[in-house]
């Protein structure tokens, strides 16, 4: 849900994707050794399916959303829609042979969503310049990319 990783990050942000890839796999561990669970769960009137579509009747069989089939794995320890620009800051950092002492500004043009998510004075960052968490600095565009030029990583230790 988008309210995890939204406004003040706390720390389950960083573990909610974790904690339901640990919940799936401990789901597939039982179901490989016979354990069942009720269908009613997903199907008819007080199923998954009736609750997330808003019907009041029996939808019927529950469908795998395509979406829910799809991964995606980041590169860098940042924000998804920061990956980008992560990439192209240390490359031009390597390429130009940029030291951070070097710098006076950084100007970002980035996509709408990112800037929405993750830019100062974007519509659903918050503030993105005062950071004082792992989960504020992995979603703030300003401390990505001065750590990019001044580590020239973003993982675990920055």
């Amino acid at each position: 849900m988008i309210a995890v990783r939204e406004g003040h990050l706390s720390q389950w942000k960083g573990l909610a994707s974790a904690h339901h890839g640990a919940a799936a796999l401990s789901c597939a561990y039982l179901a490989s050794h016979g354990i069942t669970g009720p269908l009613g769960n997903h199907r008819g009137a007080p199923g998954a399916s009736d609750a997330l579509s808003g019907s009041s009747k029996s939808t019927g069989r529950a469908k795998i959303s395509s979406a829910s089939c799809a991964t995606s794995v980041k590169r860098f320890n940042a924000e998804a829609h920061t990956q980008s620009v992560v990439e192209a800051v240390l490359e031009l950092r390597g390429a130009h042979r940029i030291a951070h002492e070097q710098i006076e500004r950084v100007d970002i043009d980035v996509f709408k969503q990112a800037y929405n998510i993750v830019a100062p004075g974007g519509k659903e960052a918050g503030d993105k310049e005062d950071v004082h968490t792992k989960e504020q600095a992995d979603h703030s565009i300003p401390y990505i990319v001065a750590v990019a030029l001044v580590d020239g990583a973003v993982g675990p230790p920055q």
